[in-house]
């Protein structure tokens, strides 16, 4: 026998608490569709919202030449090898050794013209590797401010390093 302490819910009761959850979890979702950019009224079902919300987010962080900052060593590359930085990219982190096929040229710097901050980790190795084939041509925007090459020391610091287009 139940305790009379024991208080139950009636289902009149049950429904309209689900139904007060459905309209927060609603506007909760309106609310994330109108931050993303996208407009919730021409969408009817909540799951046709999440994965329009979601594929737009998605869009987003898959272009990473639209970022401020860069560490990420796929994002690097690829910003790299297509020239797809952008105005927005300040600053570039990357651990070269985990970076195959890695060309640094002009083009790739060209449209960053905010860049402000460019460092990479260049084991020893990795650099005489580089050095070997000729790939340390770097360009640079009018307004960087530090290039840091960690891990080379300064005695091996490649030489042929052009900061800037003749």
């Amino acid at each position: 026998m139940a305790s009379s302490s024991a208080v139950d819910v009636s289902p009149r009761q049950k429904f309209k608490d689900n139904m007060d959850k459905v309209r927060k979890w609603r506007q909760a979702l309106t609310t994330a569709a109108n931050l993303s950019g996208v407009h919730s009224q021409n969408i009817r079902l909540d799951s046709e919202l999440i994965e329009t919300i979601v594929k737009d987010i998605s869009t987003k962080l898959n272009q990473p030449g639209k970022r401020k900052r860069l560490w990420n060593v796929e994002d690097g590359y690829r910003v790299f090898n297509n020239n797809t930085g952008t105005s927005t990219v300040e600053a570039i982190f990357l651990d070269v050794s985990k970076i195959q096929g890695l060309q640094l040229s002009p083009a790739a710097f060209r449209s960053m013209q905010n860049l402000k901050l460019l460092k990479f980790y260049v084991p020893q190795e990795v650099h005489n590797e580089y050095k070997r084939q000729r790939r340390w041509t770097v360009g640079r925007s009018n307004r960087a401010h530090f290039l840091g090459f960690l891990g080379s020391s300064s005695s091996v610091f490649p030489s042929q390093i052009r900061i800037w287009d003749p």
